[in-house]
């Protein structure tokens, strides 16, 4: 679907760590600082900045307050987020790192929390806006990420113009613009972009369970009863917790069940969300499954090299594998769009690109016989 731990941390550049202080005690003995991790330019998460912090510091207040300690904040930065982890939570450079996907894998070394809140993608539109469901979205322009799950759902929905943008506010801006009807997005930066920016101009709501991810608190393994009190702590904070909530415009309350309204195959709805990477090759229902061409006798070394190269230099545009949400991007349709003259076509455009659309040209850019390999594997995958 995603990578579930760079969408939780949304770390931005790369990877940093500032200079680290010492773990502080008093006379006691007692711990009277607690380290926690955080990236230093990442709101609405957490910001080195005094008088707009992000709510994982001011939960972290919260925690440390009860705890009768005081925060210390210590800066990561990076697009990493895995790496992050070990560069400073599992290098004792922190305490605890808030924003882990609860059901992080990061072995043996570290634990987690009960999950402390869910985020995750959600549906924003016009105050009083009847738009709810794929069937209220029929004939209308609906606004995606790139790479999303909601993108990839879209995709096998022929009678809902989907327009795809970089990042949350750009789905916004295109509702402003008056672009699209409505618009999917991350909530998170969504939400936190509607009530800074717009005044709270949108509706913004949850949807699909399948979309929503419990955040966790990681810990040391060795720090078993930390984690045990912060257990404790996370129901006892939840009044103050929704307030945060709130404060940043996070989108709350029950998830719409936006694809199970569709009166087609929600098995087919769900399997395509829960692999966003192969949403271009599943069939709308009630249209024939592609058929996938076998590579020409002896050639599979050509198509496997084709496969590389073509994932190395066309895949961030047309999708790993040839596979991506976007129809006018798709090249397993170069076949049935263009028949006879598909490699006339394919030929031109690579040695003059299309600017216009962001295609640069290849030809003479990387040698012809790896532009030969490319053109063998988009061969084996077009649909029929």
């Amino acid at each position: 679907m995603f990578p579930k731990k760079l969408l939780v941390f949304a770390f931005a550049t790369a990877c940093l760590i500032a200079p680290i202080a010492q773990s502080a005690t008093g006379e006691d003995g007692a711990a009277t600082r607690l380290r926690v991790c955080a990236d230093p330019d990442n709101l609405p998460f957490s910001k080195n900045h005094s008088g707009q912090r992000g709510i994982y510091l001011e939960y972290a207040d919260l925690i440390a307050k009860a705890l009768n300690r005081s925060v210390d904040p210590v800066w990561v930065v990076t697009i990493y987020g895995e790496r992050a982890i070990r560069a400073s939570l599992l290098s004792n450079r922190c305490d605890i790192m808030l924003g882990l996907p609860e059901d992080e894998d990061m072995g043996p070394k570290l634990i987690l929390t009960k999950p402390f809140m869910r985020m995750g993608y959600a549906l924003a539109k016009a105050k009083g806006s009847n738009i709810s469901d794929l069937a209220s979205m029929k004939g209308k322009k609906i606004g995606v990420e790139f790479g999303s799950p909601p993108q990839s759902l879209l995709a096998v929905n022929d009678d809902i113009t989907a327009v795809t943008y970089r990042k949350a506010p750009d789905v916004l801006k295109g509702l402003v613009d008056g672009e699209i009807d409505a618009g999917f997005l991350w909530g998170p930066s969504g939400g936190y972009h509607n009530k800074r920016v717009l005044n709270a101009a949108y509706e913004i709501t949850p949807v699909e369970q399948r979309w929503q991810f419990g955040t966790s608190i990681g810990l040391q393994k060795k720090d078993a009863a930390l984690r045990d009190q912060l257990n404790g702590l996370i129901d006892r904070l939840a009044p103050d917790y929704a307030a945060l909530l709130e404060k940043y415009g996070f989108p709350t309350g029950a998830p719409l069940a936006v694809a199970q309204a569709e009166p087609t195959d929600t098995k087919q709805a769900d399997s395509v969300a829960a692999k966003p990477d192969a949403a271009a090759a599943k069939p709308a229902q009630n249209e024939p499954a592609p058929a996938t061409a076998a590579p020409p006798a002896g050639d599979a070394n050509l198509v496997a090299k084709g496969n590389g190269s073509f994932n190395n230099y066309c895949s961030h545009c047309h999708g790993p594998d040839a596979v991506t949400g976007e129809k006018r991007q798709n090249l397993r349709n170069l076949s049935r769009k263009y028949g006879e003259r598909m490699n006339e076509i394919f030929a031109t455009t690579l040695a003059t690109g299309r600017l216009s659309k962001g295609m640069p040209k290849w030809v003479g850019v990387i040698s012809d016989e790896e532009i030969a390999t490319i053109k063998a594997y988009v061969d084996t995958v077009q649909e029929k």
